[in-house]
């Protein structure tokens, strides 16, 4: 019988903060601020193409703004599988907070580039990290937890999923940053999430599962296996 040791708890805590939370946090960000980002697209639009867009091209700019994170989403999601066996759990982690901070970037600097093309390459460019991550953390986090809390355990990534919403949800109010001047901080506030997860999950180790079926290494996966259940 495990239990849950502190590297254990931070290694988890980190996983879903720089994956499922952030995944949570985009995927209600736009809520809030919803009016602001039309106003932008529609002064984005007559700047890049000099012309006066109708009201239904505004909504279908919007609509698409908003929805083009779910078909990043999807490509990522395909490609869970392939990344977690070539590199590993936690490296595949890793390496999908790259497209999630470069999607960050997009989404700090579009206003000031008035660039709503910038807007929309960043949402499909972190849906495409938060759906990798969907498949990857569960399968991570499930990996690492001792049998006897391995279904609590598998619950943390919805649980910081729904954590994410709800504090998209709440930063996004009028009296904090969802305002015409910080709604562009509000969406790269994810940022700090994926940047906390780089900074802390490298020290511990990867799937003790992984590094034994997949790399065929015991060595490896017992002192994995140790460092976790310290």
């Amino acid at each position: 019988m495990g239990r849950l040791t502190k590297a254990l708890a931070i290694t988890a805590f980190f996983a879903a903060i720089g994956n499922s939370f952030t995944h949570g946090f985009n995927t209600g960000v736009l809520n809030s601020p919803e009016f602001l980002i039309k106003d932008f697209l529609n002064v984005s639009t007559q700047a890049h193409y000099g012309i006066m867009p109708s009201e239904k091209l505004i909504r279908f700019l919007w609509s698409f703004s908003v929805s083009i994170y779910l078909v990043g989403g999807c490509a990522g999601a395909f490609s869970a599988g392939f990344l977690a066996d070539r590199f590993g759990r936690k490296k595949a982690l890793l390496m999908m907070i790259v497209p999630g901070l470069i999607g960050d970037a997009l989404f700090g600097f579009c206003k000031l580039a008035n660039s709503m093309e910038m807007l929309i390459a960043g949402r499909f460019i972190i849906g495409f990290s938060c759906g990798a991550g969907s498949g990857l953390v569960p399968m991570y986090l499930t990996e690492i937890a001792p049998v006897n809390i391995r279904g609590a355990m598998g619950v943390l990534h919805q649980l910081a999923l729904t954590i994410g919403i709800l504090i998209s949800q709440l930063l996004g109010l009028r009296q904090i940053l969802g305002r015409e001047e910080t709604w562009p901080l509000l969406l790269a506030c994810s940022a700090v999430p994926f940047i906390s997860c780089v900074c802390v999950l490298p020290f511990y180790p990867d799937s003790p599962r992984w590094l034994l079926v997949k790399k065929g290494n015991e060595e490896e996966a017992a002192t994995a296996l140790q460092k976790i259940s310290r």
